[in-house]
């Protein structure tokens, strides 16, 4: 059980799992089922973005100091497993999209959420600015939160959605890839951080300032 907590990050699911409850509220929702059914979409769409994460960069975290704990490297669930949680999840967030009758407006731009989130996680450590791609992933979640309402977007679902973005782009393109400038530096891995000249200082050269 352990594992599979670590697995799924649920100390960062209500950033993700929120989501689209929040822009769903600035745009009229206030019916407590249809809010709650958006939060379990919202935690199952963390799920998936998550372990597909792990699932995709396990060759890449095997090699780094930080993540290579993580229990599909150490092989504490297998890489078979993992798949079939991200397939599991993203069934059922699928079928309460269309079982509670969201526009079709909405299930689009659930599909183009998880499309980009999937191409981000594919390919983070192949193209530079790919953060840019789960930020336009994650606000078009949000937009889809706000759709399953009315197909009219109100001003505050808006900036809600683009708050998302940024929230996402600093968070990801910034701060998670901070830690990891030494190994993607090795690996020639041109990310935000080492694209504007971060780079990490010897012991040697500390110690001589």
């Amino acid at each position: 059980m352990k594992n599979y907590l670590i697995l799924i990050r649920p100390y960062g699911m209500l950033f993700l799992g929120l989501t689209p409850t929040f822009s769903a509220i600035a745009n009229g929702e206030f019916d407590p089922v249809r809010l709650s059914i958006l939060t379990i979409i919202g935690f199952l769409v963390h799920i998936f973005t998550f372990v597909q994460n792990d699932y995709y960069d396990i060759a890449v975290d095997r090699k780094s100091k930080y993540v290579s704990n993580r229990p599909i490297v150490t092989g504490a669930i297998n890489q078979k497993i993992a798949l079939l949680i991200i397939i599991f999840s993203f069934i059922i967030l699928l079928i309460l999209t269309i079982f509670f009758v969201f526009s079709i407006y909405s299930i689009i731009l659930l599909l183009i959420a998880l499309t980009l989130i999937s191409l981000y996680n594919k390919l983070s450590k192949c193209f530079f600015g790919m953060e840019y791609i789960l930020a336009l992933g994650v606000f078009s979640f949000s937009i889809f939160g706000a759709l399953t309402i009315t197909e009219n977007l109100s001003n505050l679902a808006l900036i809600i959605s683009v708050f998302f973005f940024f929230q996402w782009l600093f968070s990801v393109g910034i701060s998670a890839n901070l830690k990891d400038v030494e190994f993607d530096s090795k690996l020639n891995i041109k990310t935000t951080p080492i694209a504007f000249g971060v780079k990490i200082l010897s012991c040697s050269y500390m110690m001589s300032l």
